[in-house]
């Protein structure tokens, strides 16, 4: 408190000064009738911060504008400073939330309609200038660069220019009455608040913003001020709070120092002293230190946090929490029942107490953490009841859209609307933040941040509202690595943060089940049980979770149909037909193999056949067999039948569309009111709702989806009417809800995932808010308000997407709302389906012909799902070649095939295809063969030379060798024309099981060397031990000497050694182009450009149009790159952005004797020589990758072939590595150094990463991991290797790492893939497992992503 640093006069007097520590300062506007107003700033302003107040007091005194500098927790702080000043100066406050979509109009004037005109409307600014105010501005920070110099004039001289025509000048300047020049009052200060940047998050001020404003850092709370605030809780808590707290904030001062913020592994949280002393004063008895401390610092509730962490947690007192072991279950009258396990209701309870406010102060403000399909709504709903106001938030929303939003009146006049959080605070009534993880950064605490602080709202229109209502905010959890990137300081200081844990375990998932699915039997239950448990392991991928919505619906499918094949249900849960191979391996694991081979019915070709569909009076039913599993009833004719799909003879009741009808009536039949259908390009997607449609007589809304799709576009699009006037127009979505029509929206992957995040309100809640003002409500609130707008009973969604990954551009739909759906997939057609669809559009083709066709078609397909073929040739594709085979016979195959083909007459993957179809009897007469590559199994098998020595030759071992000479000095050996075997001598080169010469499975030879015409024998292990370790010295420094002499010639390359690596290439190139476009197109899909808004130029935006009819400028929207609030003024250009964000990739192959010895085994050099390529082809151009490519052997743990920053620039340099490879492997010792090299390779990235990349924020760092993949021939067991090490080094923080085993003596291979974390390990004893095995790499390491981001915007 600082009563007594003030001093004034008597009350009976006018009191025209207040002096605070000695300073003295005029009030404003002082007088007897008018005297100083109290508004409680000052009455509970800490003692600790009237140092700051009598600065600040200082720079008034001075003439001086201010900026109180703070950490982003202390914002409070810093505000209760500027807002005590106000009030000690009696003078009025103005108040702006900067935010980056903060415009010119937010600082200057927006033009207002009027029934006849229009008018100026002065923003805070120019009031609090014009009045002689106190301005404050919150967030300097996080304003776009070039919009805050508006104000430099009004800062420096006290003038600024309006849009009205007047002029602000200073009241010193102004003769007279001028009617265009406003007085701006000696007494009108600027009191700024900023957090510095670097090194938090922001953009530095602009130094001419910085030299106008006078600076002061504002502290947080100490240990005294903390330690005396009111609470409820017993001392020895009190003291534990306090004492963590400090212990916080010595942590980020040590950051601070040690600028350590930048690296993700020393990353420190600010925090919130204001919080923490908030939190205490709102404490009950049953509240303990831990908990408090975790509720108002989130990292300290996570279960990775760092080191300092776990000290700051083991230093709080141990007292137990209040124990809460019964469950509860939450049923609602209109919405799903919801089941929580003891430890959930353990965090409803304490959400519940923090809601109200001890002594009736307002209500508390909530943050619900929680995976998707959780719960949290339903849990809001508890909460706070069903009065409870809700704002759905989405990332296109502006820090002004949660407040209020521009609309014009019948009058034709411009009004405000308030958001439903403003219309919360005005009745009373609680408030849903639904979904602020999706917002931009800085929008909520710009909009929303004094509200949830201080319970006051700044309001657009210029007015001010007490916010005193409790608030629960929703939104997504972490991801198992990492904390929330939303969850920034200064949102977590706004709210009391809970994360809502999962159901983990089986009994309480098996509790769970049984309390929404009663009827579901006990094995069915504790199976599926087991199945959730197992899908929420800390070892279980992402993608492979079960949510609690979709668990619930497996459950209640079971609980109608018992027979129905629980694996199969959950795998049409989790998509896992389109998810990564070794993702959907791990579902299948969660298995029995009885399970298995269950009955996948109906998407297997044998049982599609039984499946029907049809019309019997007036009701829809499929059947599978003469059985009936699904009934809808036909409806009534509507206002529209123009909207009834009418297919007729289009449709072709083939067993696939059958099938496919019948599954989407069984999931409408069940209660599912939207429905999601999922599959390739070409496979009848739309037929089959089109078909069902048609047989229930229902009026159809189609809409097609695409990357400009906006919500505004799907529900009501605004439009200008004749007389001016602004009406809104329902989009075929709204027009659906209201009338009862089914909404089909298409190709629901091409739009923004935040539009499609937004359905989730309307498809999981029953609630959309449309653009006009209206809600969308399946329940009307009780009591209903005027905006309700009734869903009707009969409206049905179905909502149609493409598979998510490679070559599919658009974003993953179900990874980002496909829970909140009833989820099947569709798929190709089986044989006879397809084959049956031809008969009908090509009825004169030959029926062989067709069969043919269609099975060629098949096998491509095939090809694509194992990775060898990167396009997936769909039925539509088929179909075409077949009609033109129908209609122009004479054309042949040639002409028909090309109307598909030619996209891919410049890529490799055209001699994959073509010799596709040539199996199938489609002679290729067009003079295409030379794309062909070469097709013989010797080629195929050919492990190309890239040494002269090392030849293609038999695979196999010769067995054993006895030696037939005695041991002498290693040497060469001389060479044999005709390559006859050679075996247990000590004369030939590149003979076997021999002594002292160059050659394979001997004794005392100076290097490895192959004749590459016979199988090598080998001596025992006792023959080699006679070896002298004399001999061992001199046959060391022979292959040295044989080793440089080999690298010399490696740097001279011949026109034999082009025709060895063009060989090569040719057998991988269709590989090297799939991993390369993939590569490539996931570049393109981080750098996709978005819609940017407030532009003065593009295209008019549709929430933009009130202001645009207003009259201001920056009405448009324009696609380009989303600015980086991060980035500096130099970086703007694409060379430094790709710069700072380089991908760094390091390969590590086996270059060990081993690799050489066993080739002629099993290959696996050749493998090794293929792998390197690839990665080498395929990585050329692509800028935005750094990669190195090391060997491994028992001679050294690091043998550098690729530098990072230096990729071999030419096919020449990339065979100089390949040789490289071979004469190391040729020439190095025996050993195995695999672990060590993976974990020399995973420092040396780390350390690189460390050095170039420390000016991203951390949800760049965890998208931007290195990759370390190491190749080895699993050789562990011979050199006493354990496969734990290799997977401690493989799993280090901020590196994702894997392994490959490329060869195996035996099953080593299998054991060591085994024994490495799920996805981590891989096998690939064939050259086309390659490729695949890459792909899922890079998938499961997330640089080639299904989708842009999603994970902090869904």
């Amino acid at each position: 408190m600082v009563r007594r640093w003030l001093s004034r006069t008597s009350r009976d007097v006018v009191v025209n000064t207040v002096s605070i520590g000695g300073v003295e300062v005029a009030l404003r506007g002082a007088s007897v009738s008018s005297p100083w107003r109290a508004t409680g700033y000052l009455e509970t302003l800490p003692e600790s911060l009237a140092a700051c107040l009598r600065w600040v007091a200082q720079r008034d005194a001075l003439g001086q504008d201010a900026v109180l500098i703070c950490s982003p927790g202390e914002r409070r702080r810093a505000r209760h400073v500027a807002f005590a000043f106000a009030e000690l100066v009696n003078s009025e406050a103005f108040y702006v939330g900067i935010s980056g979509d903060t415009t010119e109009s937010d600082l200057r004037q927006r033009r207002e309609l009027s029934a006849g005109g229009s008018s100026w409307s002065d923003a805070p600014p120019v009031r609090a200038a014009v009045r002689g105010g106190v301005l404050v501005l919150d967030g300097l920070e996080r304003a776009e660069r070039n919009v805050l110099p508006t104000l430099n004039n009004l800062l420096e001289n006290r003038e600024m220019t309006l849009d009205d025509g007047r002029l602000l000048m200073p009241e010193a300047k102004v003769v007279g009455e001028t009617p265009l020049v406003e007085a701006v009052p000696a007494s009108f200060r600027v009191v700024a608040i900023a957090s510095p940047s670097p090194p938090y998050r922001g953009r530095p001020l602009d130094p001419p913003l910085r030299s106008r404003l006078q600076s002061h850092l504002v502290p947080g709370a100490d240990a005294y001020e903390l330690a005396g605030a009111a609470s409820a809780i017993s001392g020895a808590e009190r003291a534990g709070v306090v004492a963590g707290a400090q212990q916080l904030v010595r942590l980020e001062i040590e950051a601070l120092k040690n600028r350590k913020m930048t690296t993700r592994r020393d990353f420190f949280f600010s925090v919130s002293t204001a919080a923490v002393e908030r939190a205490l004063t709102r404490a009950t008895e049953d509240d303990t230190a831990r908990a408090l401390l975790r509720k108002v610092y989130p990292p300290l509730a996570q279960p990775n946090r760092s080191r300092s962490l776990d000290r700051v947690d083991a230093g709080l007192p141990s007292s137990e929490e209040t124990r809460i072991s019964e469950p509860l279950l939450i049923r609602e009258d209109h919405h799903d029942v919801l089941y929580l396990s003891a430890r959930q209701r353990r965090v409803f309870e304490a959400a519940k107490r923090d809601l109200v406010v001890p002594g009736g102060g307002g209500g508390g403000r909530v943050l619900l953490l929680g995976t998707r399909g959780g719960g949290k709504s339903v849990i809001s709903r508890a909460l706070l009841g069903p009065g409870a106001r809700r704002l759905a938030c989405h990332e296109d929303m502006s820090s002004r859209d949660l407040l209020q939003r521009r609309e014009v009146d019948e009058s034709g006049a411009s009004a405000w609307r308030d958001s439903p959080f403003v219309a919360a605070a005005r009745e009373g009534v609680p408030a849903v933040l639904d979904g602020i993880h999706r917002l931009n950064d800085g929008v909520l605490v710009a909009a929303l941040g004094r509200a949830l602080e201080d319970g006051v709202i700044d309001l657009p229109d210029g007015s001010r509202l007490a916010c005193d209502v409790p608030v629960v905010a929703l939104a997504r959890s972490a991801e198992k690595t990492r904390p929330p990137s939303f969850l920034a300081p200064d949102v977590a200081a706004l709210f009391c943060t809970y994360e809502l844990p999962d159901w983990t375990s089986e009994p309480e998932i098996a509790a769970a089940l049984e309390a929404v699915a009663p009827a579901l039997s006990p094995a069915s239950r504790d199976r599926l049980a087991a199945v959730v448990a197992a899908s929420r392991a800390d070892d279980s991928p992402e993608d492979a979770r079960l949510s609690t919505r979709a668990a619930r619906r497996v459950a209640r499918f079971l609980e109608r149909d018992p027979s129905a094949s629980l694996r199969k249900l959950v795998r049409d849960a989790l998509m896992a037909k389109f998810l990564p191979q070794n993702i959907s391996d791990a579902i299948d694991s969660w298995f029995s193999f009885g399970e298995k081979e269950e009955d996948e019915r109906p998407s297997s070709s044998s049982s599609s056949s039984r499946w029907r569909a049809s019309r019997e009076g007036e009701a829809v039913v499929a059947r599978l067999g003469d059985e009936e599993v699904a009934r809808l009833g036909v409806r009534a004719p509507g206002a529209a039948p123009e909207l009834v799909p009418r297919l007729g003879t289009a449709y072709v009741a083939s067993p696939a569309a059958e099938a496919g009808v019948a599954r989407l009536a069984t999931s409408l039949s069940s209660g599912e009111r939207h429905v999601a259908i999922v599959g390739n390009q070409g496979v009848g997607k739309n037929v089959v709702v089109d078909r069902l449609l048609e047989l229930m007589n229902a009026e159809r809304e189609y809409s097609q989806l695409h990357r400009d799709t906006t919500l505004s576009s799907l529900t009501t699009t605004p439009t200008v009417d004749e007389g001016g006037k602004l009406r809104y127009v329902d989009a075929p979505l709204a027009r659906a809800a209201i009338r009862g029509r089914v909404a089909v929206l298409d190709e629901a992957d091409k739009a923004p995932v935040d539009v499609v995040a937004a359905l989730r309100g309307l498809v999981a809640d029953g609630e959309l808010a449309l653009a006009d003002g209206r809600v969308l409500r399946r329940f009307p609130s009780s009591p209903r308000r005027p905006e309700d707008v009734a869903i009707h009973e009969d409206f049905r969604l179905v909502v149609l997407a493409n598979r998510p990954g490679y070559p599919f551009h658009g974003n993953s739909f179900f990874r980002a709302s496909g829970d909140a759906f009833e989820t099947f997939a569709v798929d190709n057609p089986d044989v006879d389906s397809e084959a049956a669809i031809l008969a009908t559009v090509a009825p004169g083709l030959d029926p062989g012909a067709r069969r043919r066709l269609v099975s060629a078609f098949a096998e491509l397909r095939a090809r694509f799902e194992s990775g060898s073929l990167d396009y997936p040739y769909s039925m539509r594709e088929c179909v075409h070649v077949a009609r033109h085979l129908d209609k122009y016979p004479e054309d042949g195959a040639s002409a028909a095939l090309a109307n598909v083909l030619a996209h891919d007459a410049y890529s490799p993957r055209l001699a994959l295809v073509l010799e596709v179809f040539e199996a199938h009897g489609f002679e290729n007469s067009s003079g295409e063969r030379a794309f062909v590559p070469g097709g013989e199994e010797e080629k195929r098998r050919k492990a190309l030379a890239v040494e002269y020595s090392f030849k293609e030759g038999p695979r196999g071992s010769g067995g054993a060798s006895v030696p037939r000479t005695a041991l002498g000095a290693p040497k060469f050996g001389e060479v044999d024309p005709g390559r006859a075997p050679h075996v247990g001598g000590n004369s030939w080169a590149g003979g076997s099981g021999g002594s002292d010469t160059a050659g394979l499975g001997g004794r005392g030879g100076p290097f490895r060397l192959w004749d590459g015409q016979n199988v090598p024998h080998q001596v025992s292990e006792e023959a080699k031990a006679e070896v002298s370790e004399a001999a061992r010295r001199a046959a060391r420094e022979h292959a040295e000497i044989a080793r440089r002499e080999r690298l010399a010639e490696i740097d001279q390359m011949t026109e034999t050694d082009w025709a060895v690596y063009s060989d090569m290439l040719d057998r991988i190139a269709p590989h090297v182009a799939s991993m390369h476009a993939a590569l490539d197109a996931a570049r393109d899909k981080r750098a996709s450009r978005r819609w940017l808004k407030r532009r003065a130029d593009g295209e008019l935006d549709d929430e933009k149009i009130v202001d645009g009819i207003a009259g201001e400028k920056l009405v448009f929207k324009k696609r380009g790159r989303t600015p980086d609030i991060n980035k500096r003024d130099d970086d703007d250009d694409d060379f430094s952005n790709r710069r700072r964000h380089k991908r760094s990739l390091l390969f590590l192959m086996d270059c060990s004797g081993s690799m050489y010895r066993f080739h002629p085994v099993d290959g696996r050099l050749g493998r090794m020589l293929e792998a390197t390529m690839l990665v080498m082809e395929a990585l050329d151009g692509l800028d935005n990758y750094e990669y190195a490519i090391r060997g491994h052997s028992g001679s050294s743990h690091r043998v550098d072939l690729v530098d990072f920053g230096r990729p071999p620039p030419n096919r020449g340099e990339r065979l100089k590595v390949l040789q490289r490879v071979v004469a190391h492997a040729s020439f190095c010792e025996a050993g195995d150094t695999t672990i060590d090299a993976t974990e020399t390779a995973v420092k040396d990235v780390l350390d690189r990463r460390r050095a170039t990349q420390n000016d991203e924020d951390e949800n760049s760092r965890n998208n931007n991991k290195a990759l370390v993949v190491a190749l080895s021939d699993a050789n562990f067991r011979r050199y006493g290797l354990d496969p734990a090490d290799w997977a401690r080094a493989l799993l280090a923080d901020d590196v994702e790492g894997y392994a490959i085993m490329i060869g195996s003596i035996g099953e080593e291979a299998d054991r060591v893939s085994a024994a490495l974390p799920p996805g981590r390990g891989h096998v690939a004893m064939d050259v086309d497992d390659l490729p695949v095995v890459f792909d899922r790499i890079l998938r499961h390491a997330g640089i080639i992503q299904d989708d842009e981001d999603i994970n902090s915007r869904a």
